[in-house]
């Protein structure tokens, strides 16, 4: 039992080192981009935070993997993705293809990261504020307040049988004769006879207020400063944007945004 539990061991280990390096690879150009390009806007001229217009990507999340490679085993551990979530959540459908290429895939570099838990975003955090190199200015997760604050920046209706009313969000629902139903593992814009989309949109997809702050609601549901998510995701509908559970393990439906403070 323990000779098995060494093995199984082994091969997590050799996964994340074999991942870093793919990261490595496939965002080398990316790298020289500085890190000071990243897009925050205030909602409030006099406030001291500025919040990102979308969420965090999987192409930054790459980066910031590549920058971890002299960590020790158990640290990377603590903010390697977990993939295999896609398939351990959604039983039910067929998720392999997401398994192995959300995250991976170069496709996909502009989508939210999602799978990861609270302490790999908290890190990521922490990262950032090291790469900005700016005194007076770091970065962390937004806390229940600032989300609520930026949630009144935006236009919704909870439960609506108008599709025109979630245009510009990215929910579970279609609809058919104009009444709201489950959209069975894909979102789709309210016409969705003329246009669908599979998963998470590109995090620039939904401009949802007039800051130019993108997927505010819907998309992907994002972390907050004490471990909660909020917000709803492209696997929920309207009625569940306030819901406020402790994320317990990685999820396909939870990533995150950053916010930018100013001492």
């Amino acid at each position: 039992m323990i000779l098995l539990q060494n093995t199984s061991a082994l091969k997590t280990t050799i996964y994340v080192f074999l991942l870093i390096n793919i990261c490595a690879c496939s965002i080398n150009r990316e790298l020289n981009k500085s890190i000071k390009t990243f897009n925050f806007t205030k909602i409030n001229s006099e406030d001291s935070i500025a919040y990102a217009k979308v969420e965090t990507s999987n192409l930054q999340y790459k980066q910031f993997l590549n920058a971890q490679k002299k960590l020790n085993l158990s640290s990377l551990q603590q903010v390697r993705v977990h993939s295999e979530a896609w398939v351990s959540e959604y039983t039910y459908s067929y998720q392999e293809p997401m398994r192995r290429n959300y995250f991976k895939h170069p496709s996909f570099d502009h989508h939210p990261v999602v799978n990861i838990n609270f302490t790999a975003a908290q890190k990521y955090c922490e990262w950032l504020t090291k790469e900005y190199n700016k005194e007076n200015i770091y970065f962390r997760l937004p806390t229940k307040s600032e989300y609520l604050k930026l949630l009144q920046t935006v236009n919704i209706k909870y439960d609506s049988d108008n599709p025109n009313d979630y245009s510009e969000f990215n929910f579970n629902m279609k609809f058919e004769q104009n009444y709201p139903i489950d959209g069975s593992m894909y979102t789709a814009r309210p016409d969705y006879f003329k246009y669908e989309k599979w998963i998470e949109t590109p995090r620039s997809s939904y401009t949802q207020n007039k800051f130019g702050i993108k997927n505010i609601v819907g998309n992907v549901a994002e972390l907050l400063h004490d471990g909660t998510y909020i917000g709803g995701s492209w696997d929920s509908f309207p009625a569940e944007v306030l819901d406020n559970p402790i994320l317990n393990r990685p999820l396909p439906t939870v990533g995150f945004r950053v916010i930018r403070v100013e001492k």
